[in-house]
């Protein structure tokens, strides 16, 4: 007997279409068939997901199990366990189908080429080694087009395309007088196509044979077989419009397109075009896509490229060997019903592998082979909709960023046997913002990964990371699972994981349920695992784990309030490591530590031979968490009937199996069933294990004058009435410590600024003006550009302008942009960079100097992905990240030593490279051709061009890297910008040739450089200054600013009143100030469109500002509250002037 398993679950959508879908599939190894449902018009059932299993015999008749089938379907019902037996007739029925691979409902009829419905393949002939079946021909051919063997005549004398009812004729290039009979062949493609509107199939013969204008077949099946691709070749565009269309044993050299054919079928071919797309296909109206055993070669920008895309695909046994400028693969907004990647090869592709945005229906990657390299992640999916993603004993080698990465999915996935063994770039697999139903990673190995084997954020649904291997070197975590969602489940178990730079398996924060079981985790770089942040209503269950030899920690819990359960597990053979600590103490290794914690059950388990102590507990800081309001109570810790051996006091010798310390009275802390267990707050005296808190925290008194992170402000003392209390606590906005709910704060409660007082972290909004384009968020996490594209900077994948905003594609959980002369950056919030536009300098900073007209990921040396970002700056050319250690990356224009003096820089940086000598930096401000910082200290330094003075003064210039002549000097180290009295900045802008800083108590303005005769010193005469100069507006000194924007020669500050006073170069009306006004030397009120006559107000409200060559744009709250531009604004013919900040709108306005 067999066995058939019915499950219920949404299957997909089509075109904005709801409708039901059944599938039945029998995966062979497991003997057992999946009855998938899904009613997408019955919201009730979206969430359902029921399993029956029932035993049938392999002999019935398989139509009547059809029909039964079907009929269910029809029901559009799921009946919920416990309620089977009023349809066992039915199942019974469905029991007597035995070998179906996959029976679809009406509506999802699985066209007839082909593997059907991502079911068992049909049958297929045993070819000799070397061979493979071709299911059109009907025998074994050789694996791919290139290597088709070609017949002795002119023409392929046999295939099953042949033995169709359809016309025959033949073709021979320039060939006069022919009927289209073999012996006298039509001359050209474009002749055979034009006897009708009947179907017709055309054999070509050896040769080269130009492109027709057009193949239109209304609703006619056009084929065209080559002699073989190693003879026959089309030249010119191949362009399908309209019916079905079948190419065969051919070379494509100028890649094809397809546009409302309704039938593509794709076998043996060999595809070029190395100015344009492989194969592009506008999909709308296409039913099904068959690729099979066809290599693509070299490509200007995507191997595969559609949009719009329904109907049933199948790519099996290609070759996208490249080089491919772009994705091997691009897909968007793809409607199902199915995408089937099978046995094929990904290998020199620039951007990623396989990238789909908004997808539906069931994708199937079974068996590829992601050699590489690969520019970007081997499968990069955004927004996925459908109902199943399946990657199974799929390879990843050379691939620069993550393996797998997955943004905004639902759905079942399963990643199955799949092997990450690099090397990869970035994470094996990264999943952000998972909201499916499951999601499994089985019998996987992963090593040679420069991040973490898996990580996962925000996951919902049910996880399941089982049998996989991770064996390194992985140079971050093994697995890492960040804020899962409530209600999720999280089971981790039978994992093997050794070699990890980081720790072995680390869990921090979330709501959802975990489970952590028979893991071996082994020679850790850091925590052997890291429970930490967990909420209480959770769950963490851990048993039956083996952990040995990790670096500091073995087991660490950490500020939790969730239920954690330990039993069974093996702790052995902690080494010394730094676990945080004074840098004066000695190195400990643990065990297991329960630190802040108030659940936790330690049972049964055997704790041996760790280099200081087998467990700790510590709970000196619990209930003093200002954010987080379950930290607090008597904390109940119950460690009994464990196994704990050979821990030694290294001062004493005395035995440290358990250790308890800053453990206040109240709180239960139990063990071996004695609750009067010592409370020692130390075991030596200078081993106190209260300095040694695990993950580099420093557990520093209240009160010293040191903030630490769950302390929301420390002044010093132990006052409690001064605004920070003695228990380090504060409860207001504006107070300068986040804390709460608070996004951000400040230290002030003006509404205008970037942080407002309500601590709304303004730059949500953030957007940035350009020489002739405008980028910002425009929602989600998403970005938006709009204006001229002639270098790709609006990162559409072409160089179409746009006076609309147009949203960035395969881009999102985007918190911050910038950009400069030409190119776009933005930063995500998981610290990643991608950039696109222009190149020349490398200020994209992808590893080459070509234009790009995407975003590209930034990488570092090695082709490594730029990792931890938590700001990022851009100039004309060069482009900087500050990372969450306090090191700056800079990359593109180097020609006045802005990112490197060496005498081996190049000119021009085409990765990130780490700035040494500015650790600590909160600020860069990058001009044309000098750079200057703001370190935490307030403290400003210069470096770069030395002209005009815009670094300050520099009395030793030497010679830039890489030239010669003698005038060209520049000064490769920071320099110290020193301003009156010894004050402090707040902020610090560059532009062309000067700088301003915000200075001081007061917020004044200070400006330095070359004046240029524009006035954009702001001073009120035009002499260049080498030392900080305040700006002086009618009214006295320019003070209370909260922010600058500076442009090439203009600048702009904004008040702390919501309106912002502007100077400096005004030709075309670039600055919206008074009329006439060409060259403002002294700062101008920034002034708005009015509907009244002879009145023109300022601009207020206003929360962010930015100039760009030409114009500039402002953020206002005011009524009516926008985007409101002024200067010079492309309308798509030319540029229009607004010399008023005028309303316009962009993204979400």
């Amino acid at each position: 007997m067999r066995t058939f398993q019915f499950s219920s679950g949404v299957v997909g959508r089509d075109m904005g279409r709801t409708r039901a879908g059944c599938y039945l599939r029998d995966r062979g190894l497991s003997k057992q068939t999946r009855f998938r449902m899904a009613i997408m018009n019955r919201p009730s059932l979206r969430d359902l997901s029921h399993t029956w299993d029932i035993a049938y015999p392999p002999f019935k008749p398989r139509e009547l199990a059809f029909q039964a089938f079907r009929g269910f379907c029809n029901t559009q019902q799921v009946v919920p366990p416990g309620k089977e037996s009023s349809h066992m007739r039915f199942l019974s029925i469905i029991a007597l189908l035995a070998l179906t691979p996959m029976l679809a409902c009406s509506g999802d009829e699985e066209p007839s080429t082909g593997n059907k419905g991502g079911g068992a393949p049909i049958p297929k002939p045993t070819c000799a080694e070397g061979e493979i079946n071709d299911p059109l021909a009907g025998h074994c051919v050789a694996p791919l087009g290139a290597s088709l063997p070609c017949p002795s005549g002119s023409f392929l004398d046999a295939h099953q395309w042949l033995s169709s009812e359809e016309r025959v004729l033949y073709v021979e290039a320039g060939a006069l007088g022919g009927d289209g009979s073999a012996k006298k062949p039509l001359g050209s493609i474009a002749e055979a196509l034009s006897g009708g509107d009947t179907s017709v199939v055309i054999m070509l013969a050896k040769g080269t044979h130009p492109a027709p204008e057009q193949i239109a077949g209304s609703e006619r099946t056009i084929r065209l077989i080559g002699a073989c691709p190693a003879e026959t070749a089309i030249t010119g565009p191949v362009k399908v419009n309209q019916g079905s269309i079948g190419l065969s044993a051919l070379e494509i050299r100028a890649g094809l397109t397809v546009t409302e054919a309704k039938s593509v079928e794709l076998h043996q071919l060999v595809i070029t075009n190395p100015d344009g797309d492989g194969i592009a296909i506008d999909g709308s109206s296409l039913d099904k896509l068959d690729l099979w055993h066809s290599e693509v070669g070299e490509t200007g920008r995507h191997g595969i490229t559609s949009q719009n895309a329904v109907g049933w695909w199948t790519i099996d046994g290609a070759d996208f060997q490249g080089p491919i400028g772009g994705d091997g693969i691009s897909i968007v907004d793809f409607g199902g019903s199915q995408f089937k990647f099978r046995q094929s090869m990904i290998g020199q592709v620039a951007g990623s592998g396989l990238r789909a945005d908004r997808a539906l229906g069931w994708w199937t990657i079974d068996g590829a082979d992601f050699q590489g390299p690969v520019g970007g992640d081997g499968i990069s999916i955004v927004d996925f909709g459908g109902s199943q993603f399946d990657v199974v004993e799929t390879a990843f080698r050379e691939v620069a960023g993550d393996g797998i990465n997955g943004q905004g999915a639902v759905g079942w996935w399963t990643i199955d046997g799949a092997d990450f063994r690099g090397p990869i770039g970035g994470d094996g697999i990264s999943i952000v913002d998972f909201g499916g139903s499951q999601f499994t990673v089985a019998g996987s190995e992963f090593s040679q990964v420069s991040g973490s084997g898996v990580v996962a954020f925000q996951g919902a649904g049910e996880w399941s990371i089982s049998r996989n291997v991770l064996s390194g070197p992985i140079d971050e975590d093994g697995l890492r699972f960040m804020a899962f969602l409530s209600g999720s489940t999280l089971n981790v178990s039978e994992n093997t994981i050794a070699q990890v730079g980081g720790a072995g398996l680390r869990l921090d924060g979330g709501e959802g349920n975990a489970t952590l079981s028979g893991n071996q985790i082994t020679g850790t770089g850091s925590l052997g695992m890291d429970i930490a942040n967990v909420a209480s209503g959770s769950t963490v269950q851990l048993s039956d784990n083996r952990i040995e030899n990790a670096t500091g920690v073995a087991i660490g819990l950490e500020t939790s309030a969730a239920e954690m359960i330990l039993s069974g597990n093996e702790i052995v053979g902690t080494g010394s490591g730094d676990v945080g600590g004074a840098d004066e103490t000695s190195a400990y290794g643990f065990g297991l530590t329960l630190l802040d914690v108030g659940n936790v059950t330690v049972h049964q388990n055997h704790v041996q031979n760790n280099r200081t102590a087998g467990v700790l507990v510590d709970l000196e800081f619990w209930g003093y968490y200002a954010d987080r309001s379950d930290l607090v109570g008597t904390a109940n810790i119950d460690i009994n009937e464990n196994e704990c051996t050979g821990h030694h006091d290294p001062e004493t010798l005395e035995e440290t199996n358990v250790v308890i310390q800053n453990v206040d009275d109240g709180h239960n802390v139990t063990v071996d069933n004695d609750r009067e267990v010592p409370n020692e707050p130390s075991l030596g005296a200078e081993s106190s294990y209260a300095m040694k808190r695990g993950r580099d925290r420093r557990a520093q008194n209240c009160g010293d004058g040191v903030q630490q992170r769950w302390e929301s402000c420390d002044d010093g003392n132990d006052v409690d009435d001064d605004g920070c209390s003695n228990r380090c606590e504060t409860p207001t906005c504006g107070d300068g410590q986040v804390h709460g709910e608070e996004a951000c704060d400040d230290g002030n409660n003006n509404p205008f600024d970037s942080c407002n007082n309500q601590c709304e972290a303004v730059y949500a909004q953030n957007l940035v003006v350009s020489d002739f384009h405008l980028c910002g968020l425009c929602g989600e996490g998403r970005v938006c550009c709009q204006g001229k594209n002639t270098n790709g900077q609006l990162g559409q994948g072409n160089r179409e302008e746009s006076v609309a905003p147009v949203r960035v594609p395969n881009l999102q959980h985007v918190v911050e942009v910038v950009s400069g002369a030409q190119h776009t950056c933005a930063r995500t919030r998981i610290g990643r960079v991608a950039c696109w536009g222009a190149n020349a300098f490398g200020q994209v900073g992808n590893g080459s100097d070509d234009g790009s007209d995407r975003p590209s990921w930034v990488v570092t040396e090695g082709n490594q992905i730029l990792s931890g970002a938590v700001r990022i700056f851009a100039g004309d050319h060069t482009t900087c990240a500050v990372k969450h250690n306090d090191s700056v990356f800079c990359w593109g224009d180097n020609r006045k030593a802005q990112i490197s003096a060496t005498a081996d820089a190049p000119e021009y940086m085409t990765v990130g490279t780490q700035v040494v000598s500015i650790e600590g930096s909160v600020e860069i401000a990058i001009g044309a051709y000098h750079v200057c910082r703001l370190n935490q200290e307030g403290e400003v330094a210069c470096w770069g061009d030395v002209d005009q003075g815009a670094i300050g003064s520099s009395p030793n210039p030497n010679h830039c890297p890489g030239v010669e002549q003698n005038y060209n000097y520049c000064i490769g180290t920071p320099i110290d910008v020193s301003f009156p009295g010894d004050a402090t900045a707040h902020t610090v802008d560059s532009g062309t040739g000067f700088s301003c800083a915000v200075v001081g108590p007061e917020r004044k303005v200070y400006c330095w450089g070359s004046n240029a005769s524009d006035g954009r010193l702001g001073h009120g005469d035009p002499d260049r200054s080498s030392t900080p100069t305040a700006v002086e507006s009618n009214n006295g000194d320019l003070t209370g600013i909260l922010r600058l924007a500076l442009g090439p020669a203009q600048a702009c500050a904004l008040r702390n009143n919501g309106t912002a006073m502007c100077w400096g170069n005004n030709d075309g009306g670039r600055l919206p100030i008074a009329r006439n006004n060409r060259q403002p030397w002294v700062p101008q009120p920034l002034l708005r469109e009015s509907n009244q006559p002879n009145e023109t107000p300022p601009l207020e409200g206003i929360n962010r500002l930015d100039l760009g060559m030409h114009s500039g744009c402002a953020r206002s709250s005011s009524e009516p509250a926008g985007l409101y531009c002024f200067g010079k604004i492309y309308n798509g013919n030319e540029f229009e002037r607004y010399d008023r900040a005028t309303r316009l709108s962009f993204g979400d306005d």
